[in-house]
């Protein structure tokens, strides 16, 4: 008997509906997800089933779950994905769908790139050397110190930040004949 057989049989005796004892379902459906055609798309193994489906439903031959994925979260999103589960126990095939997202924790607060770039072109008008934010050479460059500068609790909304202070520092300085060269803003004559 094949470990989707073995699924199959104990599915015979389960209520159509909600499933809330989940924990031997899971563990059945696990050992069977590899005999399911399906079964590895979106990313998905036998072993992320344990413990994380939600919403398990029965509608025979059906079964549904919802399964919250971390992808996201390890490159910094503050948010995971939920993915829609369909399995066929009939047919022996399994489908996904895109389910949403789910706010992990909280977003950063709103930030806006354009009063702090106004406050660091008067800084660098006024040729302030005692900013920590600002670095400045023999030649009379400037340099960002957008690591001391930029907010963010994850890499994606520092960069983008980053990004978005520069070209805001550029329309302040450009007028009074400053340009962005390499990595650093420089007076040109």
């Amino acid at each position: 008997m094949s470990n989707l057989d073995n699924l199959r049989s104990y599915l015979a005796d389960v209520s159509a509906g909600a499933i809330s004892a989940v924990a031997p379902l899971e563990k059945l459906l696990a050992q069977a997800w590899d005999e399911l055609k399906g079964g590895d798309k979106g990313g998905m193994a036998a072993c992320k089933l344990l413990g994380r489906t939600e919403e398990m439903s029965w509608d025979p031959p059906v079964l549904t779950f919802n399964l919250e994925r971390h992808g996201g979260t390890v490159q910094g999103s503050t948010r995971a994905e939920i993915q829609s589960w369909t399995i066929d126990i009939a047919t022996g095939t399994a489908s996904v769908a895109g389910g949403g997202r789910r706010q992990l924790r909280p977003m950063d607060t709103p930030w806006k790139a354009e009063p702090l770039a106004r406050e660091l072109a008067q800084l660098i008008f006024s040729e302030q050397k005692d900013d920590p934010r600002l670095t400045w050479n023999q030649k009379g460059h400037v340099q960002l110190a957008v690591g001391k500068i930029v907010p963010g609790s994850n890499k994606q909304t520092r960069e983008g930040r980053g990004r978005r202070l520069r070209a805001a520092l550029i329309a302040e300085l450009r007028p009074h004949g400053w340009e962005k060269v390499a990595k650093h803003f420089e007076k040109v004559k």
